[in-house]
């Protein structure tokens, strides 16, 4: 269920004893921060406050109390726990100049080493000591963790005995499907070794979500709480588990946390919950942003609000305003948007209602155009913003955007779309469906112009449909009755940043704006016109995408 500012209340797991929990928001004043969890199966109530600049200053439950401390950088420097939280205790400063730990080692490029790790020059944690001897890793093109062993004599993989061998299987949107392991040891004074691979892990999901995975053999029902964890833990990881969950499998986050070395793999990097942060810096820096000052700690873990926000596989929302729109702070579209923490691409910002109209017929009949380019930069945004899947919200005018960018992406990004949610979508055509009509709902609405706007769209079979007494122009209430749940679990981008067309887009023609072919009188060959393209945080110059086969992204 979600309440009016689409805030998940509550999660229940019927006929299990997995998860059944209620969310609860302060009165009056919902701000999309929880403030209690209430456990119906344990009967135990935690709460939860934060400081000013919306970090989680403390925690408490039963028999227990959490108590956080930040510096200036976003850093979290320290935790104060009692009862069973005792153990979590740690007071940990950090250089102002660097955001790293002090009294920890680092390498040139930002890698906590102090701990026996060893990365390789694509900042991946490659080897890490541990009890007995090392564990060394190895990863895919993708950055994916796809090999382990565990090394026993003198901590050297390379002279010493590999004891267990572990490859790692993947799916083609990068979530794990299945791990195996040998079942003898070999040296490398071994010519040859006869080996038998038994599967040790497997997951299986459904609708992108983990469903099961298996434990000692057998595969049991995984129950993910809205952050995704599977299992009781305090807000930044640490295990609340009595006897502990074993390791090896989906824990905090859905991440998997290692028996080796006690972090969570999370995908591209390694995250330490002792910390409360990841172990190497986040490489993208397009997801920080002057806005929010605290984006550019590399190292922070979701803005230290481990409460309302996870940083899965990156999950975020890439939404697509209607007709006419501009950014506006007060209209639904940007609320929502702030809300779920998207990024957000005004397509026709500057645009009359003609001009509008007018571009999302060109799209339809002809291809890309300025629009487009919104649409596009907005998307590819999302997915540079994270390393997994992105949802996609598109309003009016906003779906024939996302339809025709679509075509412009490459199939593994494709392949990285998960929901998509059409708002009373105005396009000429079928509503596209990257992976299958059931991660797909359209809410309609039932006044005249929504049913003008609508009326060319054809929607596929299968697809979810809710029918709304609202009107096209009524945002507020298409979005108060769309399902936004799912999306609201999946978390925020790393940086919520808004695209625009150019200003003087305002200013073209109707054959500028792409009615006509680009090549009518008063067009300008080199991409005058289209030029540029403003984000809340970076300026990218385009070329002219409605003549060039492909658009050039270049950084000042």
């Amino acid at each position: 269920m979600s309440n009016s500012e689409a805030s998940s209340t509550t999660a229940t797991v019927q006929g299990g004893t997995g998860i059944n929990v209620t969310y609860n928001y302060p009165t009056g004043s919902n701000n999309g921060k929880v403030s209690s969890v209430s456990d119906a199966l344990s009967g135990e109530t935690v709460t939860y406050q934060y400081d000013s600049l919306n970090r989680l200053i403390s925690a408490a439950g039963s028999g227990w109390t959490q108590t956080q401390s930040y510096d200036g950088f976003g850093n979290l420097t320290g935790r104060v726990g009692t009862g069973t939280a005792q153990s979590t205790s740690m007071s940990t400063p950090a250089d102002a100049t660097t955001n790293r730990l002090s009294g920890y080692s680092y390498d040139a490029n930002g890698n906590q080493l102090s701990t026996g790790n060893v990365f390789d020059a694509e900042n991946r944690l490659a080897f890490a000591n541990i009890s007995g001897g090392m564990v060394e890793y190895f990863y895919d093109a993708q950055n994916k963790r796809i090999w382990q062993g565990s090394c026993t004599q003198g901590g050297n993989c390379q002279q010493g005995v590999v004891s267990t061998d572990t490859v790692t299987l993947f799916g083609v949107d990068g979530r794990l499907v299945a791990t195996y392991q040998w079942s003898a040891a070999w040296t490398n004074t071994q010519n040859q070794v006869t080996i038998t691979f038994q599967a040790s892990a497997r997951r299986a999901y459904f609708g992108g979500k983990l469903v099961s995975q298996s434990q000692s053999g057998v595969m049991l029902s995984a129950v993910q709480d809205r952050l995704g964890s599977v299992g009781r833990y305090y807000p930044y990881g640490e295990e609340r588990n009595a006897p502990p969950l074993p390791n090896d499998q989906v824990k905090f986050a859905t991440y998997t946390r290692d028996s080796g070395t006690g972090l969570d793999y999370a995908d591209q990097r390694y995250y330490a919950s002792t910390f409360g942060r990841f172990m190497t810096p986040d490489p993208y820096w397009g997801s920080a942003s002057l806005k929010n000052p605290q984006s550019l700690n590399r190292f922070a873990y979701v803005l230290d609000d481990p409460v309302n926000n996870g940083d899965p596989l990156g999950l975020c929302a890439a939404m697509l305003a209607g007709i006419t729109m501009n950014p506006d702070d007060t209209s639904p579209f940007d609320k929502l948007q702030m809300s779920l923490g998207g990024v957000a691409g005004f397509p026709y910002s500057g645009s009359g209602f003609w001009q509008s109209v007018g571009s999302v017929t060109y799209q339809a009949a002809f291809g890309r155009n300025a629009s487009t380019a919104v649409a596009l930069a907005t998307l590819k945004d999302a997915l540079n913003n994270n390393s997994g899947p992105i949802d996609v919200i598109a309003y009016s005018g906003g779906a024939q955007a996302f339809a025709t960018a679509l075509n412009q992406l490459s199939s593994d990004e494709k392949a990285r779309i998960g929901n998509v949610l059409y708002i009373s979508p105005g396009m000429i055509g079928t509503l596209p469906t990257p992976n299958g009509p059931f991660n797909v709902t359209v809410v309609l609405g039932t006044e005249g112009p929504d049913i003008a706007a609508t009326l060319g769209t054809s929607i596929p079979d299968n697809v979810r449909v809710i029918t709304t007494p609202c009107d096209h122009t009524d945002l507020a209430c298409l979005i108060r009755n769309a399902p936004l749940a799912q999306i609201t679990a999946d978390g925020p981008c790393s940086s919520q940043d808004i695209f625009t067309p150019p200003a003087r887009m305002s200013r073209l023609s109707l054959a500028q704006l792409g009615v006509f072919p680009m090549f009518a009188a008063g067009t300008d060959a080199d991409g005058l016109y289209f030029g540029g393209m403003y984000s809340a945080s970076q300026f990218i110059f385009l070329g002219t995408p409605s003549v060039t086969d492909k658009i050039t992204y270049h950084l000042p």
